[in-house]
């Protein structure tokens, strides 16, 4: 629905915000779009996929490869089951 596809613009903007060295702007970004997905009960892979984004940030490791891979994943998942994305052992 749309909460989820605000949540995928959210990763859009976080990227953004990473390339212009925002990162406490996207801390909070990210923080607010991992509520939105458990909010939504979003599968566990996805919250483990921005739990990992999160961490990063926290660590300020956080690469837009990264925002890109997270975004990716959700992407996927929206469209098809975790253990068809290949996705079962994040």
């Amino acid at each position: 629905g749309l909460a989820y596809q605000a949540g995928l613009v959210s990763l859009d903007l976080a990227s953004v915000w990473l390339r212009q060295g925002r990162t406490a702007e996207v801390r909070a970004l990210v923080t607010e779009t991992m509520a939105t997905f458990r909010v939504l009960g979003t599968e566990r892979e996805a919250l483990s996929a921005l739990h990992m984004l999160q961490e990063a940030l926290e660590r300020d490791q956080a690469t837009l490869d990264v925002v890109r891979l997270v975004s990716g994943i959700l992407r996927r998942l929206q469209n098809e089951p975790a253990t068809r994305a290949g996705l079962e052992t994040l």
